[in-house]
């Protein structure tokens, strides 16, 4: 997942919501309530989950249609959770778990400008992160000239994607795993550089917690996302059948 960058090229790179940096950069997360909308299978894996640091989605706002018709799930359970933010947005952010839990975003979606108009919304981030997308390719082009490829050191930041693209397609095992070790590190030291602002962009939204409408429609997305992790379960809430 790491290597992929289908859509956005560079942009599409992913950042780490890895509770372990987040807790070393920012040391006491934001800890709420939330809720997290699943069915009835996904109550016993939900209990599960109490109190690890795998993530998972949640929401304070969502359309009530969407309890009954589900996400990602057939939906009708909506479950009161108390636990830690690591990122907040009052749309979607596509994020991504990996095989093991951890969960990502890209940073388009760090960057981007917040579209109230177009679902997959930006965070809005670029001002306050300006540099970071030169931090990053510098990650890689360091990671790149490790494992032998040839690139120059003014390279645009797509061919770097390019060829980060091509390094994952290429390698494999133990060697794969270096190389990913080595990009969460170095993520790890541009995420503390960038501490303050990127707890600005991942967290504020929880202070307010209120949709903002689209200027033409007066419409608010479906529903906002959090992504959350160690949390204890308050309630259920049943749907109507």
């Amino acid at each position: 997942m790491l290597f992929d960058l289908p859509r956005a090229g560079f942009k599409d790179l992913k950042i780490p919501l890895s509770p372990a940096i987040l807790k070393r950069i920012w040391s006491k997360p934001i800890r709420t309530t939330v809720f997290h909308l699943t069915d009835f299978d996904g109550l016993g894996k939900l209990k599960r989950l109490q109190g690890k640091k795998k993530s998972i989605s949640a929401f304070f706002n969502i359309e009530d249609f969407i309890i009954q018709s589900g996400i990602k799930t057939e939906g009708g359970y909506v479950v009161e959770l108390k636990g830690d933010i690591l990122a907040a947005a009052q749309d979607d952010m596509s994020s991504q778990p990996d095989k093991t839990g951890r969960r990502w975003l890209s940073l388009s979606t760090l960057i981007n400008p917040l579209d109230l108009s177009w679902a997959g919304d930006g965070l809005g981030g670029a001002a306050k992160l300006r540099g970071i997308e030169d931090d990053l390719g510098r990650l890689l082009l360091k990671i790149l000239k490790k494992n032998g490829v040839d690139i120059d050191e003014g390279s645009h930041n797509n061919i770097i994607g390019l060829q980060w693209s091509h390094l994952g397609k290429s390698t494999g095992g133990k060697e794969k795993s270096i190389i990913i070790k080595d990009y969460i590190d170095g993520m790890e030291k541009i995420m503390k550089k960038y501490s303050k602002p990127l707890k600005s962009v991942f967290t504020d939204y929880t202070k307010k917690r209120i949709q903002e409408p689209d200027p033409d429609s007066g419409d608010t997305e479906l529903w906002d996302e959090l992504v959350v992790n160690n949390f204890t379960i308050k309630k259920v809430h049943v749907g109507e059948v």
